[in-house]
């Protein structure tokens, strides 16, 4: 008994420190205003030597969005997302988006995927006039 008690420990220690090399999405911040195309960045960490072209960013799809009670606004198709390079364990998503934010509030989910895996994240952005 003592044994499988010991071998559950170790196999959760082992799966805890993996989960701890994740992606750490970080928050949004924007630089433009309403009536203006989104341009928008967030930081991410812990990138554990991943190169830029092995992380992939989209916009969640609908049944996602569905599944947190989000509402999926076609504006979001809009969105193109660039990987820049910030240091070696940091990078930056860069958002922009072809036409203008006319809405004051987005709230949208981003897929991020690497090659160990995927990771998405909610994020609300109050859009402020000029």
């Amino acid at each position: 008994m003592k044994q499988l008690i010991y071998t559950l420990l170790l196999f959760i220690s082992v799966l805890g420190s993996t989960t701890g090399r994740t992606l750490s999405l970080g928050e949004i911040s924007i630089t433009s205003s309403l009536n203006q195309a989104l341009q928008a960045s967030i930081t991410v960490k812990n990138i554990q030597g991943l190169q830029t072209e092995e992380i992939i960013v989209s916009i969640a799809n609908k049944k996602r969005f569905k599944s947190a009670g989000v509402e999926y606004l076609h504006f979001y198709r809009q969105f193109k997302f660039e990987i820049r390079e910030i240091n070696e364990n940091e990078v930056s998503i860069e958002i922009r988006s072809h036409g203008s934010v006319i809405e004051p509030s987005l709230n949208f989910i981003i897929e991020v995927q690497t090659p160990t895996g995927r990771s998405f994240k909610q994020y609300t952005l109050l859009v402020e006039p000029l």
